[in-house]
């Protein structure tokens, strides 16, 4: 899995979702803008992240609160939440 270059830092992050509350456009494929990292942090229970194209198009990771995904740039991706209790949030770097 990508890690976040060492020069890129947090700007903002989102609210935290959970299986009621994420917006549907996650469980579609998306991608950040060109200048754009973005890290899915798992709170509690676990979530699938697929990746649709860049370094790591056809992966799929289950991601855990001891596992967090990292999205670059422009990379086509989409999640989903995978238990009742699942909560996590999006943090974005540049």
């Amino acid at each position: 899995m990508l890690k976040l270059p060492d020069q890129v830092s947090c700007y903002s992050h989102s609210p935290t979702f959970g299986p009621d509350t994420m917006p549907g456009g996650l469980t579609h494929d998306h991608q950040t803008q060109s200048n754009v990292w973005a890290k899915i942090v798992v709170l509690s229970g676990q979530v699938r992240f697929s990746v649709t194209d860049g370094a790591d198009a056809g992966q799929v990771f289950v991601l855990s609160p001891a596992l967090s995904g990292v999205v670059a740039p422009l990379s086509r991706h989409h999640i989903q939440c995978l238990s009742d209790d699942t909560r996590f949030m999006l943090e974005f770097y540049r």
